[in-house]
């Protein structure tokens, strides 16, 4: 054998290697919903989009559901730029006058959505998976209402109404077509410009965060993914935050050190984990397979960095301690999950450790007690956990 034959079948092994140590993994995300914001100037990439594309069709035909909600706010600036108009933003929103809602409209439900839809029908191509663009306009998919923003006057410290023009917050997400689309036979993969409409008929222009929180929100999701430009969330020294909770996002947005269009991704990260999504990430979209390295390795880069996630933490090796000493068999879904951690979502906040015995005693028993990040439920109550 020589070099070229031997690095080639160490090469060989290593994949082996690899899609065995994913295994608990993809069993953890199997016929789940992760939505995906897709967003940011690496949206004008065209190897970057096709990278994505590809990343989202493997996620497909390895059991995931995936979601996109898109962005498109470079390429509307580019636009508007082109017909002579300036774009001015509030906390990350772009003020949007009639004209603008025009182009908005035209440049997300048609141009970006069409080319990130056919992105991914190209590269599903031979499994036959394929991208279907939709605006929150269709089916009555999203309806909203007009988003009212206040600033401050930092010399009266009086507040005052700003007035953003056609620029909406979801109020409803009718997700009957989104559901019919993943759970058909045929492999489709929804992709969403976040345009919305209101209960008169109006057509507002939604922020992409904010659109794809509501939808998670809406369909239960495992997982929401915001993919963005920027490395991640930073404190006032410019330091990557790993992890926080809804309480100290809240204080970032607060004291000041989150702005811009972090703002509305913050809220928007706070208001998906308190609907019932179980974790929201921030990732570095230009990065290659950001999004693959999240949710199917157990090593997370620094670049790949922020998590919101609800408040109650506790070390996955001290469940199973205490669950085995008070006679619980506990069923550990992988060896290298033990040493991370497990998260019990914001709704058990207060619970102590009986609550949580007694829910698992009524509604599940033996080796099932935790399995596949979840720790067990009973009828009207479910005790979530995720390993990270």
């Amino acid at each position: 054998m020589d070099e070229i034959e031997r690095q080639s079948e160490e090469r060989a092994w290593d994949t082996a290697k690899m899609l065995a140590e994913d295994l608990p993994y993809i069993q953890v995300y199997d016929r789940e919903t992760v939505v995906i914001k897709y967003g940011g100037h690496a949206m004008g990439e065209e190897s970057v989009a096709r990278q994505f594309a590809a990343d989202v069709v493997l996620l497909k035909l390895m059991g995931v559901n995936p979601v996109v909600v898109h962005g498109g706010g470079p390429q509307i600036s580019a636009m508007l730029d082109k017909a002579g108009v300036k774009s001015s933003f509030v906390d990350g929103l772009r003020v949007t006058d009639a004209d603008t809602m025009q182009v908005a409209e035209m440049v997300l439900s048609g141009a970006v959505n069409k080319e990130i839809a056919h992105w991914i029908t190209m590269a599903g191509k031979e499994a036959d998976v394929r991208g279907v663009g939709l605006s929150g306009k269709d089916a009555g998919l999203l309806t909203v209402e007009k988003t009212r923003r206040t600033k401050r006057d930092p010399d009266s410290m009086i507040e005052h109404e700003v007035d953003l023009g056609f620029v909406g917050e979801p109020t409803r997400v009718d997700a009957k077509l989104i559901k019919r689309l993943i759970e058909s036979d045929a492999d489709w993969v929804p992709v969403i410009a976040p345009i919305g409409v209101s209960e008169t008929g109006q057509t507002f222009n939604v922020n992409a965060d904010t659109v794809a929180g509501a939808v998670a929100g809406a369909l239960d999701a495992k997982r929401m993914l915001l993919l963005t430009d920027v490395p991640g969330v930073k404190d006032k020294a410019g330091n990557i935050i790993r992890q926080m909770t809804v309480s100290q996002a809240q204080g970032l947005i607060e004291d000041g050190t989150a702005s811009g269009g972090m703002i509305p991704k913050l809220q928007t990260a706070m208001a998906a984990v308190e609907a019932g999504v179980e974790a929201v990430v921030i990732l570095d979209g230009r990065r290659p397979h950001a999004m693959l390295v999240e949710l199917f390795t157990e090593t997370i880069t620094e670049e790949l960095d922020f998590r919101l996630e609800a408040e109650n933490m506790l070390d996955v090796a001290e469940v199973f301690a205490h669950l085995d000493q008070r006679g619980f068999v506990v069923a550990r879904p992988h060896p290298t999950l033990v040493t991370r951690r497990v998260l019990v979502m914001e709704r058990l906040q207060g619970y102590g450790w009986e609550d949580i015995e007694g829910m698992i005693a009524a509604g599940i028993s033996g080796r099932d007690v935790i399995r596949t990040g979840m720790v067990g439920f009973t009828e009207g109550a479910m005790v979530h956990c995720i390993f990270h």
